[in-house]
């Protein structure tokens, strides 16, 4: 007999979970170049709590964080630059509150005890 979660786990299955939804939605709007829509579902989104940012956290990533590497690295992956580079700048300029030098030092940084910022990845 076969549980629910096995046959969500077979090939194909759906995943109909929140974080699901939301990578599909992103998916959706990078194939179609909306890079607005984009940034309107990401500001919708609370940014990263300390939790997350902490090296080695065992909890999953920021939303908000994943969706733009997921957006971003898509558009990339389809050969659209220009809308990748408006996607991040916009981004940094409207979205991300924390100080983005201070990101960038946290990058390099192997002792202040955060993880990697996506937002610096992207720009690199």
């Amino acid at each position: 007999e076969e549980t629910a979660q096995e046959a969500e786990e077979e090939a194909g299955a759906e995943d109909y979970s929140s974080v699901g939804l939301q990578s599909e939605a992103v998916t959706h709007y990078s194939l179609a170049e909306d890079v607005e829509a984009i940034l309107a579902k990401l500001a919708t989104l609370p940014g990263p709590t300390d939790e997350e940012t902490a090296q080695n956290h065992p909890c999953p990533p920021c939303a908000r964080e994943s969706l733009l590497t997921r957006s971003i690295l898509l558009l990339l992956s389809v050969e659209n630059i220009r809308d990748a580079y408006k996607l991040l700048t916009s981004y940094l300029e409207t979205i991300e509150s924390r100080d983005i030098e201070e990101l960038k030092k946290s990058y390099m940084s192997k002792t202040d005890g955060k993880s990697p910022s996506p937002p610096v990845f992207l720009s690199m």
